[in-house]
């Protein structure tokens, strides 16, 4: 790997922004978050050490083909102790593929408690939505919606909001980065409480 003068870039970035006329003001958290990326980036291209060079894409095998997000969830070590000291009961199945999202399930909640006296019966709401299975699974499901859905629901969110961003870039033909794809991230992560996110947990798969 060519060397990298680190000086030089910095440099030049100060002069494309024109840092000395920008007015200081105090550093944000995602200001933070934003540094720590670009001195990972710059750092891995000091690494001489390093003989090998990576080019990351996002393959899409039929670009007329709608896609889709698959998501590799981080577990905490708290989520992690808590879940070896469950005691599993009866696997209740959503969906064919196991899962319902966010908007389903916000829907599902607010029909049920939308009874003028009390909530609607088990029976009412399933006549409406047909993935509800069990009362217990509609108070999982309130739950869920009351802390912003489940990490699950918040790492699609973030891929597909990347997903999104980058096949808008495509459109306009322009060149997509990993720094592109590290910042999208981090936006769509101030939309939503996961601290837990970290970028290399996110992937995006075609669907066929």
């Amino acid at each position: 790997m060519t060397p990298v003068n680190v000086a030089n870039i910095i440099n030049m970035l100060a002069t494309t922004f024109q840092i000395a006329s920008i007015t200081q003001t105090p550093i944000t958290p995602f200001e933070i978050e934003v540094h720590n990326e670009i001195r990972d980036i710059l750092q891995n291209l000091q690494d001489v050490r390093s003989s090998f060079e990576y080019d990351y894409v996002l393959d899409f095998a039929d670009p007329s083909e709608p896609h889709g997000a698959q998501i590799v969830e981080y577990i905490t070590p708290a989520e992690k102790e808590e879940e070896d000291s469950f005691e599993y009961e009866e696997c209740i199945v959503d969906d064919k593929d196991g899962k319902v999202d966010l908007s389903y399930k916000r829907k599902a909640i607010e029909f049920w408690k939308s009874g003028k006296k009390a909530r609607w019966t088990l029976t009412s709401v399933q006549n409406s939505f047909h993935k509800v299975k069990s009362l217990q699974q509609l108070y999982r499901w309130e739950a869920s919606v009351e802390k912003g859905g489940t990490n699950a629901d918040k790492f699609t969110f973030i891929t597909q909001y990347v997903l999104q961003k980058f096949e808008e870039a495509c459109d306009r033909k322009s060149i997509v980065h990993d720094m592109n794809l590290r910042l999208w991230a981090l936006e769509a992560k101030k939309q939503v409480d996961l601290p837990e996110f970290k970028q290399m947990d996110v992937f995006f798969h075609h669907y066929t």
